[in-house]
């Protein structure tokens, strides 16, 4: 029925309780999960846009940056915690990060362009 099964996940509650339904059908149908790690770049995008110095705007955007940094650095080891109980459940596991979705004119994300490998 299934083959994949794309999950995207942020960490959020709802996004949590996609897992179960995802690890259910891939299970019955034999399908792959796929799991994208997705990072808000929000603070990132905003930094800076205060009306400040530049020596301040600056400051913004090294902090900004910094704070995505580590939201993609947690957020690295929490799709890696599922992808890992996954399969132990035995479901085939790819993890994708949120950089690895491409974007095609203005018809927003299109595919995915390459899997991010993982230790073993």
């Amino acid at each position: 029925m299934f083959k994949r099964i794309l999950v995207p996940l942020d960490g959020s509650e709802l996004a949590e309780k996609a897992l179960p339904l995802a690890q259910s059908i891939a299970q019955s149908s034999n399908a792959a999960i796929r799991l994208v790690q997705v990072v808000s770049r929000l603070p990132e995008l905003e930094a800076g846009r205060t009306g400040g110095s530049i020596q301040v705007a600056q400051l913004e955007r090294d902090a900004a940056r910094q704070l995505v940094e580590g939201r993609i650095t947690r957020g690295k080891e929490y799709v890696g915690h599922v992808a890992a109980q996954l399969e132990k459940a035995g479901i085939e596991v790819l993890v994708y990060d949120g950089t690895e979705i491409s974007r095609k004119g203005e018809g927003g994300p299109t595919c995915l362009t390459r899997p991010l490998a993982r230790e073993q």
